[in-house]
Formats: structure tokens, C-alpha cells, sequence
């Protein structure tokens, strides 16, 4: 991944990750990189050349979308499966996690 300032052609950073990049989000200074082979970077903005914390996910299948919090103190994960987890940054936070859990989305058809 390369970062850029909008001022500048060209890039301000380059961070080096394991995989090919499926999904990421930003908040605060927390940002959230799911990649290839379910790996997922944390990254604190503060030094963005450099990956803070990098976990394997939670979930069996392949990562589809990571979401931060509010609060930058965590991050949910889905999966192609339609399964989802919930990850801390900090080890500290993981008391106030909750298990993986399945959601099932019913599709009901009209009737002609």
C-alpha cells in the first residue's frame, strides 16, 4: 500500500503487507488492513510505514469486510461464509469480546 499527500505526485509511504489487500477501513488513527490467506494489519497512523499488530482472523473462510469502531478500539470481521467476529486491538479489551457468530440472512421470494 502507498500513501500519498494530495499536494505531491508522489507517495509520502509505502507499507508492505503479506498479501493481496480485500479490505480496509479507518478510523481515528487506527487503520484496518484484511488481506490474502486471512491475515489482518493493524496499523497506528502515527507511524504508517510501519504494521502495528498483524493477527490471522478468527474465521475459517476468506475475509470479505473489516469495520472499525467507533471508538478505534477494535474491529469487527466478516467472512464469505456470512460469519462475523469481533477483534480488540489490545489484549486488555478481549474480556468484553464475544464469540464468533453465524448470521443467517433468509431470502423470501414473491410469489407470482
Amino acid at each position: 500500500m502507498k500513501f500519498w499527500d494530495l499536494k505531491g505526485a508522489q507517495p509520502v509511504g509505502t507499507l508492505q503487507c503479506q498479501d493481496r489487500v480485500y479490505s480496509m477501513d479507518i478510523k481515528d488513527q487506527l487503520l484496518v488492513v484484511a488481506t490474502a490467506e486471512r491475515h489482518i494489519n493493524m496499523v497506528n497512523l502515527n507511524e504508517p510505514t510501519k504494521i502495528y499488530k498483524t493477527i490471522v482472523s478468527p474465521l475459517k473462510w476468506q475475509t470479505r469486510v473489516v469495520s472499525c469502531f467507533t471508538d478505534a478500539s477494535g474491529f469487527a470481521v466478516g467472512s464469505i461464509e456470512g460469519r462475523c467476529a469481533i477483534q480488540y486491538v489490545e489484549d486488555k479489551d478481549t474480556r468484553y469480546a464475544t464469540s464468533v457468530v453465524f448470521c443467517k440472512f433468509l431470502l423470501k421470494r414473491a410469489q407470482p
